[in-house]
């Protein structure tokens, strides 16, 4: 099967333009459209399965895109007071046997001077074959022909985003790729068998046995129901935990392509930040000790100021005390004590009169001279203080000035740590975004632990349910032995529980079958077109469909793979599978080249000119992807080439 042509009208962009890919002999089946960003490349490829699926499977975003219908159009049909408009795309394909068929999708619309909307959308497909033409309006049977050439739930195998390529093995595609396996070898015809057989079971035989009068049957019948509605309660929980494993797993490696490189970037913004908080830190310090050695010079230069006075007045005191200027230190208490009891302490006799006057007179002299001697001791005791404390002057002044220097070559070795770290951390781009993808991955990594456990303990608590579903079977099957008016229903039963597992065998048969098939050409077909020869020894599929391809020494290596090494694996694999399955179609890819570096390039289209030997491959580059080494190796190769220009909002294919 091949594309003959495409035919747009008033489809975004376009007005009226036709791509035709004819096959020319003695070229390969190779087909090049050039546009840049924009001009309309990607909405060839919307058109296209807009034609096939009523769907335009490549926008970028759907909530945001505005109407399909062009808006020039739109603009001429206001201008001249019309109220209808049309969008169409025309697909021809050639099929088996020579024969063609005609895909048309035509969506009106109703025009006004604030708004367009869409009324309906009419399909019509002619198939032309053994020389007569086959007319299909029918929307249903539309579709049907549609499924039966290029099946919607195998598109992303036929109709390639080559941006998302290096993406296909990323976990939530792993869905996409059984899915394409089933619809391929049509083993997803023996689920629909088995779906058909549960619900004749459920539907016809159920309610018969329950209310046929045999109160064992009813109610071995009813504990079955209740038996199989607790598995399927369970299975579904089990299934919800997986699909939050699958969730969590794509998250991650979504969060990890969006990190990659920078992982040890938010270790980095945390060390930004904590240097910021240690310079506040240490900038506090500094205040305070060019405050405490300001006060220290302060006080000390007024005692320096002070010190010949400070000095004298304390020798002055010194020397008078030295020479017994001062007066002598008496007891005040001991002549107070004297002048209570009128009588001497030292020889006892009785004071007179005359006496004790003589001794107040001597206290009251003692008062003065004491307090006095008591002022000078005082300032005595303040002066040594001082000029003790003046000789430590140096080395208390050294201690401030060596925690000053070790203050300054912390706070230089701060500002340097952090004028560095800050430079490299301003040459990545979106630090905001890598943060909080590394914050988010951590958490997904941290929620995968508890929902394994989880599923270990559900799965457990299933296979508990599927024993007891199996038990109430056999009770079942016991009580309907016993009644002969049931015994066509009993044999119809068994026929459905053995048929169903009949066909899980046949369908675990041709999956494992094919995907053991699959593993060897797709490796084969790599290994044939890979550049690096010997560097990769096998490729397993394994049971989750998950992909592993293994180096040299057998080491899983899919990761540590280049954006186009998973590229060409992605397309190794759709051959495989389309030549496996039968089902041999073309492929078209939309921007090939956007995420294979230049070294690669060349290498990666010689890979796609190999391959339109043998298929037609539709190819949509931008002309940075379409440099001069490409060109010169596809020029003689094609045998159809289109380039776009854009103006004015419309696209249109350079003459």
């Amino acid at each position: 099967m091949r594309i003959e042509s495409i035919e747009i009208l008033n489809f975004r962009q376009y007005r009226k333009e036709k791509f035709v890919f004819p096959r020319i002999k003695g070229k390969k089946d190779i087909h090049v459209i050039i546009g840049e960003n924009g001009e309309g490349k990607t909405n060839i490829l919307n058109a296209l399965t807009w034609c096939l699926y009523g769907e335009e499977l490549h926008l970028g975003d759907k909530n945001t895109a505005i109407n399909k219908i062009n808006s020039q159009y739109v603009q001429e049909l206001r201008d001249h007071s019309q109220k209808n408009g049309e969008t169409k795309v025309t697909v021809v394909m050639s099929i088996e046997d020579g024969g063609k068929i005609t895909f048309m999708r035509t969506a009106i619309y109703s025009i006004t001077q604030s708004n367009v909307i869409e009324t309906k959308q009419d399909v019509i497909a002619i198939a032309n074959a053994n020389g007569g033409n086959k007319i299909i309006e029918k929307k249903d049977d539309y579709e049907m022909y549609v499924s039966r050439y290029v099946p919607k739930e195998i598109n992303e195998y036929i109709f390639f985003d080559g941006e998302l390529m290096d993406q296909y093995f990323k976990s939530e595609k792993r869905g996409n790729i059984e899915s394409g396996i089933k619809d391929l070898t049509k083993a997803s015809t023996i689920e629909k068998t088995k779906k058909q057989l549960n619900l004749y079971a459920k539907n016809e035989i159920a309610p018969v046995l329950k209310s046929n009068g045999d109160n064992r049957v009813s109610e071995a019948q009813t504990n079955l129901e209740s038996e199989q509605k607790r598995r399927d309660d369970q299975q579904e929980k089990v299934g919800l935990i997986l699909n939050q494993i699958k969730i969590a797993e794509g998250e991650i490696e979504r969060l990890t392509d969006i990190i990659q490189g920078f992982d040890s970037l938010k270790e980095k913004t945390d060390k930004l930040e904590e240097l910021e908080e240690e310079s506040d830190n240490l900038k506090r310090r500094q205040k305070k000790l060019n405050n405490d050695l300001n006060e220290f010079v302060r006080q000390n230069y007024i005692y320096f100021a002070l010190f010949p006075a400070l000095k004298g007045f304390r020798d002055y005191i010194h020397s008078q005390e030295s020479k017994g200027n001062l007066p002598p230190k008496i007891d005040k208490r001991l002549v107070q004590s004297i002048i209570d009891s009128k009588e001497c302490a030292v020889c006892g006799n009785h004071l007179n009169t005359e006496h004790l006057q003589h001794v107040l007179s001597i206290l009251q002299k003692l008062e003065v001279s004491s307090t006095t001697s008591a002022e000078l001791n005082r300032a005595s005791s303040a002066l040594n203080a001082i000029i003790d404390s003046m000789k430590s002057y140096p080395r208390k002044k050294q201690a401030i000035i060596d925690l000053k220097s070790d203050l300054d070559r912390q706070v230089k070795r701060n500002e340097e740590e952090y004028e560095k770290l800050s430079k490299e951390l301003r040459s990545i781009p979106n630090q905001d975004k890598i943060r909080e993808a590394i914050i988010e991955r951590e958490e997904y990594r941290k929620s995968i632990n508890p929902l394994h456990e989880k599923y270990g303990r559900e799965n457990l608590i299933l296979e508990a349910r599927t024993k007891a579903v199996k038990r109430a079977e056999k009770e079942l099957e016991d009580a309907m032995k016993s009644n002969r008016l049931l015994d066509i229903y009993r044999k119809q039963l068994d026929f459905c529980k053995k048929g169903i597992i009949l066909l899980d065998e046949t369908l675990n048969e041709i999956i494992e079958e094919c995907r053991k098939e699959m593993e060897v050409v797709t490796f084969e077909i790599f290994n044939k077109l890979i550049w690096k020869k010997d560097a990769f020894s096998k490729v397993n599929i394994l049971d989750d469909y998950s992909f592993e391809l293994l180096d040299a020494y057998g080491q899983q290596t899919l990761g540590a793979c280049s954006a186009a090494e998973r590229a060409l694996l992605a397309l190794s694999f759709t051959i495989a599978l389309q030549q496996t399955s039968g089902h041999d179609s073309l492929l078209y890819i939309d921007t090939p080249l956007g995420r294979v570096g230049e070294k690669n390039r060349i290498n990666f289209a010689k890979v796609l000119t190999g391959i339109a030997e043998s298929k037609q491959v539709i190819l949509s580059f931008t002309p940075t992807e379409y440099d001069d080494n490409v060109r010169r190796l596809l020029a003689g190769e094609y045998s159809s080439y289109f380039e776009l220009s854009f103006d004015k909002g419309v696209t249109t294919i350079k003459k």
